[in-house]
C-alpha cells in the first residue's frame, strides 16, 4: 500500500491499515536510510517470532533512485507480511503510484484539506479532545498550525491536558501555543 499526502491523514490511514491486517511486529525504515538489499531480505525471509510482520517506509520519495525499490513492490512476500509505505507528497512517484496501483491496487492520495475542510477538521479534533474553544481561538490557532494537521492535533492535545476539566479560556491558544513554520534563527 502506498499513501501519500497529509501527514495526518496518512498516519490515520496507516491506522486503518494496522487495524485490518493486526501485526505482531512492525517494522519501520525511513526512505533516506534504506539499503534495499538488506531490507528486501528481511522482507521475503520467514520471521522466526511473528507469524504477521508489517513492513513500514516513511518518507519513500526519499529513496533515490525510486527505481531502486520497484522490486520489493513487484516480488512476492511470504504470507502474513505486509508492507506500506508513506510519502510527503505524489511529486516523482508517478511509477511506483503505477505500479502499487498495478500489484495491489492500494494507493491513496490525501490532500492536505484548506479553508473550510481545514476549519472543520480542527473542529472533529477539538470534538475528538472534549475541548470548546470560541472561533478567535479556533481562528489563532489554525493560524499557528499553518494547514498542517499533524501539529494542530499535537496543539489540540497539549490544550485538552492545559485545561483539564475547565473550560480553556481563549488566551490559552497564544499562552500555551507554538507557531507552525517559524521561520528559523539561522541565516543559512
Amino acid at each position: 500500500a502506498l499513501c501519500y499526502g497529509d501527514p495526518y491523514r496518512c498516519e490515520q490511514a496507516l491506522a486503518a491499515r494496522e487495524g485490518e491486517i493486526a501485526p505482531d511486529e512492525r517494522i519501520v525504515r525511513f526512505g533516506d536510510e534504506l539499503d534495499i538489499k538488506a531490507l528486501s531480505i528481511e522482507m521475503t525471509s520467514t520471521s522466526l517470532f511473528s507469524s504477521r510482520r508489517h513492513f513500514l517506509i516513511r518518507h519513500v520519495e526519499r529513496v533515490r533512485p525510486i527505481k531502486t525499490i520497484y522490486p520489493l513492490i513487484e516480488g512476492s512476500l511470504p504470507a502474513g507480511t505486509y508492507l506500506t509505505m508513506l510519502a510527503s507528497d505524489g511529486k516523482g512517484l508517478d511509477g511506483l503510484i503505477s505500479r502499487v496501483k498495478k500489484v495491489e491496487g492500494r494507493v491513496a492520495g490525501l490532500p492536505r484539506p484548506r479553508g473550510q475542510a481545514l476549519v472543520q477538521s480542527v473542529e472533529e479534533l477539538l470534538r475528538e479532545e472534549g475541548v470548546q474553544l470560541p472561533r478567535t481561538a479556533v481562528a489563532r490557532l489554525l493560524e499557528q498550525g499553518n494547514g498542517d494537521l499533524l501539529f494542530l492535533r499535537e496543539e489540540v492535545r497539549k490544550i485538552a491536558a492545559y485545561a483539564g476539566e475547565e473550560t480553556p479560556s481563549p488566551t490559552v491558544v497564544t499562552t500555551i501555543g507554538y507557531t507552525g513554520g517559524e521561520e528559523s534563527i539561522y541565516p543559512f
